[in-house]
């Protein structure tokens, strides 16, 4: 496996951890309602880690 591959897929699996750890201290500082600017930054932060991991993981098959 390249480098950027490994690396894009590392990056990419540690955004998505932080949106979760987010998303879990949110919920347990009293819940997230939908529409909030919080909620919003964690569904950001995951989307945009899921995006990097799924673009590692094809720049590590093709």
């Amino acid at each position: 496996m390249d480098t950027v591959p490994l690396v894009l897929t590392i990056i990419g699996a540690l955004i998505v951890a932080a949106g979760f750890a987010y998303a879990f201290n949110l919920r347990r500082r009293g819940g997230v309602r939908v529409g909030s600017r919080p909620f919003l930054a964690m569904t950001m932060t995951i989307g945009f880690g899921t995006g990097i991991l799924v673009a590692g993981v094809i720049a590590a098959l093709s």
